[in-house]
């Protein structure tokens, strides 16, 4: 049975060096990433590969690699990385490394997990644009400030 290195939710956009984390983990075989490594998939994609060190490894988008930019436009960015760099990206597919099947994909980011229905543009209750039709749509200010800012008590 492959030992799995299983990590998530790094947010290195956070931290003044993000290229210098270097945790160690001993005796892995496949890298497995959930998520929010760092604000641009292209960057977080090269994060990835470089923290697998050539063994192979697996990656979901999270919604931190989209944070501020266009959704479209971060998977496409993401993809093209990833070939680059070999990490196998869960783009809603599947991989297969050291007999293992992963499947996995961002049912995040078009509210049709939580039961909206996906419509390009509607506010998303996250800092990232959703388009439709090949354009950029960013949500109204109203939409933006409902969703993306705390609600005031009283």
């Amino acid at each position: 049975m492959p030992k799995l290195w299983v990590m998530s939710d790094l947010h290195l956009e956070a931290v003044r060096h993000p290229d210098a984390y270097r945790p160690r983990c001993a005796g892995f075989d496949v890298l497995v990433v959930a998520g929010d490594v760092r604000h641009g998939a292209a960057q977080a994609v090269a994060t990835v590969a470089r923290l697998a060190g050539g063994k192979p490894c697996v990656f979901v988008l999270g919604n931190h690699e989209a944070w501020h930019r266009e959704l479209g436009a971060e998977r496409a960015a993401a993809r093209r990385a990833a070939d680059r760099h070999g990490v196998a990206l869960l783009d809603d597919g599947e991989a297969t490394l050291a007999g293992v099947r992963f499947v996995g994909g961002i049912l995040w980011a078009d509210g049709r997990l939580g039961g909206q229905d996906g419509a390009p543009g509607q506010a998303t209750g996250e800092m990232v644009r959703v388009a439709g039709e090949g354009a950029a749509r960013a949500p109204s200010r109203t939409a933006t400030r409902r969703c993306c800012t705390p609600a005031r008590a009283g």
